[in-house]
């Protein structure tokens, strides 16, 4: 089952503009504008990782924050506060953030929240 990415509020900028990017197993035919990328992140922490090393085009400061790894290894990031995630429209904290399967997601959604003025 193919994985839209969204992003939205500003988000999208640190894309590289785009609004949306397909993830999927196997190639795709679609009539769809979107990025298409061929693999499916198994949980929120495989698609940060995917985000952030294959298609993130800024500082990764704007999207993401360091957090130390659990096993005292190194570091992993999270979403910077102040961007809203959801899984299909659930906010990702109630489904567990880094842990929070995708095997039967069909969307997650980035919208930034923070506005400047």
């Amino acid at each position: 089952m193919p994985l839209t990415v969204q992003f939205g509020g500003g988000c999208e900028s640190f894309f590289g503009d785009q609004t949306k990017f397909l993830f999927t197993s196997q190639p795709t035919d679609r009539d769809d504008p979107c990025t298409t990328i061929e693999c499916c992140p198994e949980n929120m922490r495989e698609l940060i990782c995917l985000l952030k090393n294959k298609l993130l085009t800024v500082k990764e400061e704007l999207f993401l924050t360091p957090v130390p790894e659990a096993s005292g290894d190194g570091v992993e990031f999270t979403i910077r506060p102040g961007i809203l995630t959801l899984i299909d429209d659930v906010d990702w904290e109630i489904l567990g953030t880094l842990e929070a399967s995708l095997k039967e997601v069909h969307r997650v959604t980035f919208i930034s929240t923070l506005h400047g003025g």
